[in-house]
């Protein structure tokens, strides 16, 4: 020590930040080596002319009749000093440290900084009786001593150790047997936990899993995780490795078992872990296998719940408690970790501001709809998650049932699917989790069987697969059998980065909203059904005849279902242009001349079905001249008056002209 001069800290700590983030100070820990100093108006400069070091706050205030007012005399009078003492100067406002090694003054650094570092500044001031400047810039330093301590186990036994005392803050909890670990660790550690200390010959087995189950809650706890972690026991190591698999934590870095005597030493000589070093240190030396019952399913299912419903709804109270749920298991948590960079772990929960920024917009979601989720694990967040992916729902059915094919729906639901009921129907691939927890050819998957009925019941059906599977052949397959898109269910096991994250995320939301506009498909499929049914029962038409016009609607409708993305006008004109020739086909079936003007559709109306049915001869009359138009290229024409063959529109508009005239028949 250099004789007795000390550290003067000038702060008026007007808003308790001093006391809150240097409580060491407060409680006089370092008396022997420091002043605090509260300015007030007999604060006089000529009070710290034999200080080792002045460390003050750049806009010191004091309070007189209950009003704040600048101490700037007093701050003039200290920066005078600047030739005789190492001068500290900090503030709220400075953003870097701006450092004189040659004068020993620091003209300005970050107060949150200086209060974090200030304990190490003053401890070597104490071990070594010389001030360092350099302490303030040093970040290692920062993270090199206990600050932040929380002991599960009795203050009495634990009273020797001097680190402990001299810890910013250092709080004493029990392990309750009778309650559940992860509560036990959120309600004692936070974020700023740099130490744990463990009683283990108090709390052996508990103690060992809290360790453990600490590292890996990196969610909830965010840099805790790479608190040291010292175990105080009079046992050797040995008599810990029972308690698998949690005791795999003895053989990772950042972790250490001591005995009292020794808890000193050991503080000082355990690091903290980086994010490298908990990789290195801790996750590639250890390994927790998935459950009999809990696999690449259930985690796919949990973990892709959460990534979706993190880029369409700010709010996670829709799905807590299945996060509470996947969160307890261990599986989940080191899969999760395993496949991630540490890194963006804790950088996705700090950076909240940052997720709300990634939300996809309301505007970008379908308005509207009847929406049919099919999947086993339905009712365990999905439909509220989903449901944040559309706007002003009409219609949210959820099917949860394992089901192993189209067959095992109920029969209500069947009707409902060949109606074309549904706008979108969301479809899982695996619908027997336990059966199915394994990889098969996809043809056997009973979501792949499910999707082959409603496709069958009606073609126009809109379905989404949802699937965990990445693999190319197994996504064709989906595709060649009727899937209208699919979505992968994000799992850790298939690396995602937050940008493909999004983009997973954004295309579901831009895939409902091209299913839903596909609604035409829905009620062309019921129309054609319909034209069908009437054509077979004619008694007017022969076999021949009838076979026929149904093989024309098969094709028109087979090319209308080919139609996709948005660069389709044509695609739709051509498919126009083929249910209209079933026009001039009933024309030449009924009076033997074929042919493709109004004046012959109102000839077929009139004379051959003996109607007066004025509507439908217009109509019928529209729709030619819309053909024509479009087969002789009348812009004109097709721009002013017949403009619907390019779009859905017209197809509806010619079907049900068609469903008119086959009821005549």
């Amino acid at each position: 020590m250099n004789g007795n001069k000390m550290i003067y800290i000038i702060d008026d700590n007007q808003y308790g930040e001093l006391s809150k983030a240097c409580g060491y100070i407060e409680a006089g820990i370092y008396n022997d080596v420091v002043r605090w100093v509260k300015p007030s108006k007999e604060t006089k400069v000529e009070d710290f002319h034999d200080a080792a070091c002045i460390c003050y706050h750049s806009s010191l205030a004091i309070k007189e009749n209950g009003v704040w007012k600048q101490a700037s005399m007093l701050l003039t009078g200290i920066e005078d000093l600047m030739d005789e003492i190492p001068l500290v100067k900090y503030s709220k406002g400075c953003t870097a440290i701006d450092y004189d090694e040659g004068s020993q003054i620091i003209y300005g650094m970050p107060k949150e900084m200086f209060y974090k570092r200030l304990k190490f500044f003053i401890q070597h001031y104490k071990n070594v009786g010389k001030v360092d400047l350099e302490i303030f810039s040093n970040d290692y330093l920062e993270t090199s001593s206990p600050n932040n301590i929380v002991v599960f186990g009795n203050e009495e036994n634990l009273s020797s150790c001097q680190l402990l005392k001299q810890a910013n803050k250092c709080e004493f909890y029990t392990i309750d047997d009778d309650k559940d670990i992860d509560d036990i660790i959120i309600s004692t550690i936070d974020s700023n936990t740099d130490t744990i200390i463990l009683d283990l010959d108090e709390y052996a087995k508990h103690g060992i899993q809290l360790a453990f189950t600490t590292r890996l809650m990196c969610e909830q706890l965010r840099k805790a995780v790479l608190a040291r972690i010292i175990g105080v026991t009079e046992q050797s190591i040995d008599s810990f490795y029972r308690y698998f698999p949690y005791s795999q934590i003895l053989q990772t870095e950042g972790f250490a078992i001591c005995s009292i005597e020794d808890l000193d030493s050991c503080l000082a000589n355990t690091p903290l872990l980086t994010c490298d070093t908990f990789e290195s240190g801790f996750l590639d030396r250890i390994n927790i296998k998935e459950y009999a019952t809990y696999g690449h399913h259930s985690l796919a299912n949990e973990w892709g719940l959460m990534a979706l419903n993190r880029f369409v709804s700010k709010d996670t109270n829709c799905i807590s408690e299945i996060l509470r749920k996947a969160e307890k298991n261990m599986f989940f948590r080191y899969s999760v970790i395993k496949n991630m960079d540490i890194r963006d772990v804790l950088e996705d929960t700090f950076d909240n501001e940052k997720k709300d920024a990634n939300l996809i917009p309301k505007q970008d979601k379908q308005k509207g709809g009847k929406y049919l989720l099919i999947d086993d694990k339905g009712n365990e967040g999905w439909k509220e998650v989903l449901m944040c992916c559309v706007r002003e729902v009409e219609a949210f059915d959820v099917h949860d049932k394992e089901t192993a094919s189209y067959n095992a729906l109920p029969k209500d639901l069947r009707n409902k699917l060949k109606e074309g009921y549904y706008d979108v129907i969301f479809l899982d691939l695996r619908l027997m989790a336990c059966e199915e927890n394994k990889d098969l050819n996809v043809m056997d998957f009973s979501g792949m069987k499910v999707l082959q009925g409603i496709k069958q019941a009606n073609p126009g059906n809109q379905v989404i697969i949802f699937t965990a599977s990445s693999k190319s052949w197994n996504l064709k397959a989906l595709i060649d059998n009727g899937a209208d898109e699919y979505y992968l269910k994000e799992s850790p096991l298939f690396h995602f980065s937050k940008e493909e994250s999004k983009e997973n995320a954004k295309h579901l939301v831009k895939t409902i909203g091209y299913c839903y506009r596909r609604s035409y498909l829905r009620k062309s499929y019921k129309l054609v059904v319909g034209i069908k049914e009437n054509i077979n029962a004619s008694p007017r038409l022969n076999e021949n005849n009838k076979k026929e016009t149904i093989a024309q609607l098969d094709m028109a409708f087979h090319q209308l279902l080919k139609i996709t993305g948005t660069n389709n006008k044509n695609s739709f004109a051509y498919t126009f242009v083929a249910f209209e020739f079933v026009i001039p086909l009933l024309c030449k079936h009924l009076s033997a001349v074929g042919s493709n003007t109004p004046e012959k559709f109102e000839d077929l109306i009139n004379t051959q079905l003996a109607t007066s049915n004025t509507e439908l001869i217009y109509d019928g009359k529209q729709m030619i001249l819309a053909r024509n138009a479009y087969m002789h290229g009348n812009k004109t024409a097709l721009k002013s008056n017949f403009s619907f063959v390019f779009h859905a529109e017209g197809i509806l508009k010619i079907l049900e002209v068609l469903d008119k005239v086959s009821q005549l028949l």
